[in-house]
């Protein structure tokens, strides 16, 4: 038998219940008259033993509350969180977007660059904006956390912003001795959204799953689901920026044109902040790159250590909690066995202390980390086929503006041309789970009707066709003259 006591003031009572049987719903002390000011003061600070336990009450994955408090279920994360976060990075992405589209014609009309000169500048501006989430990763997984490295790298992306609008509204006739305005502002507004994105890009799409806890099954199901609404959110602001925002830039003027995605981001700043008390936030759990780099290290330097059979004698933290903050442990896995040296503890690990040094000894759900990057690997570098298609994007626009781009009366800008891009994925997206999947599962016998891996596949196909398209009508075009 158990017993279970609460008391308050000079008035206790206590609840005998079964060992491992659910807590009994208890009565009130019995209270005199004499007692019952005393007793009402007191009410309101007994707490029963039928009260709702601490794993019902909080989330279960170590997120928090803006205060750094356990974050309750029933006040924090889920939709109502989220709602603020998808508005703005749809307000995000149109500003993005808004810049990207159309901004080989502003080198090309504006700044009088060759169609070489701007494709080139354009490529390395993109080829920043993807190198720039490393650090925006890593400042957030060690310092800043999600939400913070979102909110300082809007405002650095909104700078660059205001910096690009205002190079559009300067006259050409600014001179200075050493660089005009329209050569200075441009470039250096192109670099702050540049580092801007990179803190915004790894850390959105996170942070928006982080207002659902894995553990719970309904919350786990709803985190499927906001991924897609949030590349819906995406793909609604590229569309809202190459129709709309395009049509501003070539027939309103480019000031208006850059001053409206300005506007957005602005408002993607307040979306953000809007709902601090309602989000939920994890704490910076230190660098993944950093890790990694700990295993590689750790498994050079035991590169003539024999590797034990039998895991379980593998280094590990004791109890429940990981060596990576927020994350829950890894099983060993007998995969890539060179990094297991990293794990395997040597007799100068044993008398080094209590507290091991991490670039010689890592536990195994560190080197289950790499492991996983490392089985990742292919996939990832077939991306590559991937981003080199949308790498032409901007010759898609060069070759539109020497087309005809008229229906009838009406004009259709060139730089529309990537509307399609952003209508096949809001198409495609839903029409693929409610039409595609039953008929597919039928015949692949998957659920989803193909993997994950076979459509990573089809999707390298079509780039790769599409790339082949544009490469034959770049020769015809040279051929015809």
């Amino acid at each position: 038998m158990a017993s279970t006591g609460t008391t308050c003031c000079k008035y206790s009572f206590a609840v005998e219940v079964a060992d491992g049987a659910p807590m009994a719903e208890c009565s009130p002390p019995v209270i005199s008259k004499e007692n019952s000011t005393t007793a009402e003061a007191a009410a309101h600070s007994i707490v029963f033993a039928g009260s709702q336990p601490d794993h019902e009450r909080y989330t279960s994955n170590g997120s928090v509350d803006i205060r750094g408090n356990p974050a309750s279920r029933k006040h924090t994360g889920k939709w109502r969180a989220c709602y603020s976060i998808l508005g703005g990075e749809f307000c995000g992405a149109m500003a993005y977007y808004g810049v990207g589209t159309n901004l080989v014609s502003y080198l090309t009309k504006v700044q009088r660059q060759s169609n070489v000169t701007a494709a080139s500048n354009i490529a390395s501006w993109q080829g920043t904006c993807y190198l720039t989430p490393l650090l925006g990763a890593f400042l957030a997984d060690s310092y800043w956390g999600r939400h913070k490295t979102i909110v300082i790298s809007l405002i650095i992306f909104t700078l660059g912003m205001v910096l690009l609008t205002v190079s559009a509204v300067v006259p050409s006739s600014i001179q200075t001795r050493v660089i005009s305005p329209q050569e200075f502002l441009p470039s250096l507004g192109l670099f702050l959204t540049a580092l801007g994105l990179g803190g915004m890009w790894p850390c959105v799409p996170t942070f928006g799953a982080d207002q659902f806890d894995d553990t719970d099954g309904t919350e786990k199901a709803q985190k499927e689901l906001y991924y897609n609404w949030y590349y819906f959110a995406v793909n609604g602001g590229f569309f809202l920026a190459s129709t709309f925002l395009v049509w501003v830039q070539d027939n309103c003027g480019w000031g208006l044109g850059f001053g409206i995605p300005t506007l957005f981001s602005a408002i993607g700043i307040a979306g953000f902040l809007a709902c601090m008390k309602l989000y939920r936030y994890q704490k910076p759990g230190g660098s993944a790159l950093t890790r990694i780099c700990q295993v590689v290290v750790a498994a050079t330097r035991k590169i003539n250590v024999d590797v034990p059979d039998d895991s379980s004698v593998l280094y590990e933290l004791p109890g429940k909690e990981s060596a990576i903050v927020g994350s829950r442990k890894l099983m060993h896995t007998n995969g890539l066995r060179f990094f297991d040296r990293a794990a395997t503890i040597t007799a100068s690990d044993e008398t080094s202390g209590n507290v091991p040094n991490p670039w010689k000894l890592c536990t195994v759900t560190q080197v289950e980390e790499l492991k996983i990057l490392g089985r990742m690997l292919p996939v990832l570098l077939a991306g590559v086929i991937f981003n080199t298609a949308e790498a032409f994007f901007p010759l898609f626009i060069e070759q539109g503006e020497v087309m005809d781009h008229y229906i009838g009366g009406f004009s259709i800008p060139p730089a529309a041309l990537t509307t399609f891009n952003c209508l096949c994925i809001l198409v495609l997206a839903p029409s693929y789970n409610k039409v595609l999947v039953p008929i597919l599962s039928r015949i692949t016998g998957i659920k989803r009707g193909l993997s994950e891996l076979q459509r990573i596949g089809v999707g390298g196909q079509g780039s790769m066709a599409g790339s082949r398209i544009t490469s034959m009508k770049g020769v015809l075009t040279n051929f015809s003259g």
